[in-house]
């Protein structure tokens, strides 16, 4: 175990040079540049920006540059350095936005668990049966409507409507709720959807057999000796889920003006600001592989079968 922990956290930094690389090459092949925007720096600052930060020089040259300033984690360079607001370094823009991203993924998550293991239980000790075909049905209907539909349909009931949440902010509890549930209900769909399939599957195994002749009431048999084997596929997709969900979601922060990572990546690409561009990118790609490896420490407790080998 230890091992395999050690060779995966080997391969991270490689796997982020070859992310940067690609995420580098993108955005400086993009058309515009990072003074084409509305609003535009005095001429003589941009003169002054581009000298600084090399941004006339060869594209080879820059990449040589952003690399070994990066991999010293010289967070002074300029290729650390924001080009739309100047004296505001990337990790500072991040640290500002990533936490208000990762409470929103948290809550999320936790209502998506709520909700899709709850309807994935139902379904499956009801199979077949009204409460079954509602509970797959509401999945349906979740995984189908989109959060650009969603948010503004929750705003206008409990906030417009009834008043019970405010409209927008992310402030305390209660302005919390509707983003969360926004972000969170497609992904619950997804995993009523996995609950009931890995769950009707482990029914059909001998042990559940064994169990059922020796009289167990159904609820035992499942909670007791199923449950844990049938959330294996729920476990290997809460991986990605869960990281884009603590990423947060460009459309959910932008609809509820949260000024979490995803509305910061999104102004950045617009803007041509490659700096924070590189450093978003880099924080959900390490994200994902992080939470990439967890899933597969849980799956690997959950079924002994599994063995961490490679």
């Amino acid at each position: 175990m230890l091992n395999f922990i050690l060779r995966r956290l080997m391969q991270l930094p490689v796997a982020l040079v070859a992310v940067a690389t690609v995420t580098f090459l993108l955005a400086r092949l993009a058309p515009g540049g990072p003074f084409d925007r509305a609003r535009r720096l005095p001429q003589e600052v941009e003169r002054r920006l581009a000298q600084t930060c090399n941004l006339d020089a060869p594209l080879w040259e820059q990449y040589v540059d952003f690399l070994a300033s990066w991999l010293r984690l010289d967070g002074n360079a300029c290729t650390s350095m924001s080009l739309s607001y100047p004296g505001r370094s990337v990790w500072e823009i991040i640290a500002d936005a990533f936490p208000l991203s990762l409470q929103l993924g948290f809550w999320s998550l936790i209502v998506a668990l709520l909700l899709g293991l709850g309807a994935g239980i139902l379904a499956a000790l009801r199979q077949n049966t009204w409460v079954d075909h509602l509970a797959m049905s509401t999945a349906i209907v979740g995984v189908s409507v989109p959060n650009f539909v969603l948010g503004p349909l929750l705003i206008l009931v409990f906030s417009l409507s009834l008043g019970w949440v405010p409209p927008a902010r992310w402030d305390g509890p209660t302005s919390w709720l509707l983003p969360s549930l926004t972000l969170g209900v497609a992904y619950s769909a997804y995993i009523s959807r996995l609950t009931r399939a890995g769950l009707l599957e482990v029914v059909r195994q001998d042990f559940m057999r064994t169990a059922r002749a020796k009289g167990l009431p159904p609820r035992i048999i499942l909670f007791r000796h199923g449950l844990r084997a049938g959330l294996l596929p729920v476990i290997s997709y809460l991986g990605p889920a869960a990281s884009s969900l603590f990423t947060g979601s460009v459309v959910v922060e932008q609809i509820f003006s949260i000024p979490g990572l995803g509305r910061t990546f999104v102004d950045a690409a617009l803007n041509r600001d490659y700096n924070v561009v590189l450093g978003a990118v880099l924080v959900y790609a390490a994200f994902l592989m992080v939470m990439n490896l967890v899933v597969d420490l849980l799956y690997g407790w959950l079924d002994p079968r599994v063995r961490m080998e490679t």
